[in-house]
């Protein structure tokens, strides 16, 4: 099995890259390899690396500047995860997205289900949601457009019981960037 990944330098990236080793070749790919702003450097890259998955853990995360940079936002984080869905389906392949809890009010207590209702905060949040509303793919398998993903970082349970997954909890990729940049910070000190 083929898999491309998205994002590889960003935290959840960085971890995939382990995690789906041992389910085959990993494709590993970041903005200056494919910029997700750009539907046909999109297109390109999928055409040159048939995935029979697509894992998109790449986002645009300047939360704060995507009231500034709306277009740019809205067109990683909104136009991107959809013209990943229609060239999975064109090519057979399944994908894996990534969102974010900004898609939501940020008031409830304890983790979000794809079924909780979203009232997104900002720019962010919006071209998230966008983004995980044109994912919203039919197929012959699936007749039925699924309304949110289904699956998401927030709660991995289904693809740990429907594939047995078990993926690295977000703390560890947030540990290991902090962990380099304390090294760092000690070795120029």
């Amino acid at each position: 099995m083929r898999i491309i990944l998205t994002g590889k330098n960003g935290q959840v990236g960085f971890e995939l890259q382990r995690a789906l080793a041992p389910l085959g070749e990993v494709v590993a790919v970041d903005q200056h390899d494919c910029d997700l702003a750009n539907p046909d450097a999109i297109h390109r890259l999928l055409a040159g690396v048939e995935p029979s998955v697509i894992v998109n853990p790449a986002a645009y995360t300047a939360v704060d500047r995507a009231e500034s940079e709306q277009e740019l936002a809205q067109a990683i984080d909104g136009v991107a995860p959809g013209v990943l869905g229609d060239e999975a389906v064109r090519r057979g392949a399944l994908v894996v997205h990534y969102s974010t809890d900004y898609v939501f009010h940020g008031a409830k207590d304890g983790a979000y289900s794809e079924n909780d209702l979203s009232k997104q905060q900002g720019a962010y949040g919006k071209t998230n949601l966008v983004g995980e509303r044109g994912l919203t793919i039919a197929t012959a398998d699936y007749p039925l457009p699924i309304p949110r993903p289904s699956n998401s970082r927030l709660d991995t349970s289904h693809l740990r019981q429907t594939f047995g997954l078990e993926l690295p909890r977000w703390q560890s990729g947030l540990d290991h960037v902090c962990s380099r940049f304390f090294d760092l910070r000690t070795l120029h000190a």
